[in-house]
């Protein structure tokens, strides 16, 4: 039976977390550490040619055996430049610790992901565009998770306020989902649904002034052997600030991929969507197009490199709703996995 594409992409991104190398592993402790060296070559329309980092990272896994089913976990990963990927800062990504029971499910505290960093089963690509609009990630945020039901795992997330200073703006939030992976012979099956709510606080001279930001997404991907098709919505609506106005829209992301060979693979996607931002004086509407194609090559299990290129038209955003912002992109990749 062959292996579907499910399980392949499952085990790559495991690479870095679940399959660490184990440093210590004595009286129940153990110790891992993971990462990667991951750098582009880019060009777009707007920039020169340039060598950017593009999520190189240093990670720690560390477990405790407690007895009864129960352990004790945590991970800390930094990574290797800043928000506009140059090789600048070391920068503290993620930093949590929690207990699991094998039966009962996970309880992490910390700086970690939600469940929404999973949504996006459409997006193959190394660079390319996402259709989201959950949640994925916090400062501040309690993790729920269940154990493994049959391929299915609920989570409910809670994400606490930027700012713990009074008088200044804040917005917390929370976010629940579902995830479902299952097989049948060489078909894989991955579904996934998640909703979050932001509310956001502004502090204005004599009063406070709140409103909420809401996001659901889904995806559904179905795999055969080599070749996986999937697709992603996501909505969006609400106010993100009282200047922005009121949001609505909504994006839509079809990708498939076919690993041809145990060690070559071509991918692709393609993606739209719409919105409307209403303000007191006048409401703007905006449409966005794009698509992105790729290929990558393995030269060993944890080497690989990717030369991938796209093209798109408009954007939905928050506050820039342009029928007319033009974009083309290249890039070419190495990441080494360790």
């Amino acid at each position: 039976m062959k292996k579907t594409l499910v399980a392949l992409a499952v085990a790559a991104v495991a690479a870095t977390s679940a399959n660490a190398t184990v440093v210590y592993n004595q009286d129940g402790t153990k110790i891992g550490v993971s990462g990667r060296v991951a750098l582009v070559v880019s060009k777009t329309k707007e920039t020169r040619t340039d060598l950017y980092d593009n999520g190189s990272r240093f990670r720690i896994d560390a477990s405790q055996e407690l007895g009864t089913g129960f352990s004790a976990l945590g991970a800390a990963e930094l990574r290797f430049g800043n928000k506009n990927n140059e090789f600048k800062d070391i920068v503290l990504k993620r930093l949590y610790a929690g207990l699991k029971h094998d039966n009962v499910g996970t309880l992490t505290f910390g700086k970690q992901l939600t469940i929404g960093d999973d949504v996006t089963v459409a997006d193959y690509t190394y660079n390319g565009f996402g259709a989201n609009t959950v949640i994925s990630s916090g400062d501040k945020v309690i993790r729920l998770q269940s154990p493994d039901l049959d391929g299915l795992t609920l989570e409910a997330d809670y994400v606490f306020s930027g700012s713990n200073k009074k008088g200044e703006p804040n917005a917390d939030g929370f976010v629940v989902g579902a995830k479902y992976e299952t097989s049948y012979d060489d078909f894989g099956v991955n579904l996934i649904a998640a909703y979050s709510q932001k509310r956001i606080a502004e502090h204005k001279v004599d009063k406070v002034e709140s409103h909420k930001l809401k996001g659901l997404a889904v995806g559904a991907e179905v795999s055969h052997g080599p070749v996986a098709v999937a697709f992603n919505w996501a909505n969006e609506k609400g106010t993100p600030s009282t200047e922005a106005g009121k949001l609505k829209r909504d994006l839509f992301e079809v990708g498939a991929k076919y690993q041809f060979t145990d060690v070559n693979s071509i991918y692709g996607q393609y993606y739209w969507g719409n919105g409307k931002l209403t303000k007191a004086d006048k409401t703007t509407k905006g449409k966005l197009k794009g698509w992105f194609v790729g290929a990558d090559h393995k030269f060993a299990k944890n080497v690989l490199v990717y030369l991938e290129g796209g093209k798109s038209k408009g954007e939905v955003g928050l506050a820039d709703m342009s029928k007319d912002g033009k974009e083309k992109v290249v890039h070419a990749g190495l990441r080494v996995l360790f």
